[in-house]
């Protein structure tokens, strides 16, 4: 568990340099405000990987990182799983700022990682260069995609699945910044290969 009440880490924290990259794996976070605060003077990049971290907890973190550039979110189930997360007005509020840096973002690894999540979180970043989906579920086949948006008109993104549809809308909203995006060990096809052609993206991975 990381956490303020915990001094050794407040100390290893403090004594050490100033780090710019910070990976936190399988970890529980218990009242932070403290750590982040420090480490926010100087955190770049931040990783969170399998850690257990719920919507408010993971918007009071960010709130307070204030020179962040680069973020990975990979296999953080309870996050995305009830597929709610910056749902709240005032969560997206508290992360403006931050999220606004921000030009790396890797979501890899999500398996509950949603359309309306993707578009609520990247409509918040205005200067992403880096897009990292690999691993996640994507649908490409047209018939489940129909199945979840029959009509185009004014089309609300879906809270229970990811589609390769949004994911180019996305792409085009950010197309004056997006030069890389990586959709390896995903089910990408032919197809979907032709629609990113046109796209104008320096690097592909797939």
């Amino acid at each position: 568990c990381f956490s303020d009440v915990s001094p050794s880490v407040i100390d290893d924290i403090r004594i050490n340099r100033p780090f710019r990259n910070y990976y936190f794996e399988e970890v529980t976070f218990g009242p932070i405000k403290k750590i982040m605060s420090h480490i926010g003077n100087t955190a770049e990049e931040i990783v969170f990987d399998n850690v257990d971290v719920g919507d408010k907890q993971f918007c009071a973190i960010m709130s307070l990182l204030s020179k962040i550039r680069s973020i990975t979110i990979t296999r953080c189930s309870p996050l995305f799983m009830s597929g709610s997360f910056l749902d709240n007005t005032d969560d997206r509020l508290s992360l403006r700022l931050s999220f606004a840096r921000i030009q790396h973002l890797s979501l890899k690894d999500n398996q509950y990682l949603s359309d309306a999540i993707l578009l609520r979180i990247t409509e918040m970043m205005h200067s992403i260069n880096t897009l990292d989906l690999s691993g996640c579920h994507i649908a490409y086949h047209n018939a489940i995609q129909r199945r979840f948006y029959p009509n185009d008109v004014d089309v609300a993104p879906s809270e229970s699945i990811l589609t390769f549809k949004f994911i180019i809308r996305i792409i085009k909203m950010h197309h004056q910044n997006l030069r890389s995006l990586n959709l390896s060990n995903t089910l990408i096809g032919a197809p979907s290969l032709i629609a990113l052609s046109d796209l104008g993206l320096s690097i592909i991975h797939i």
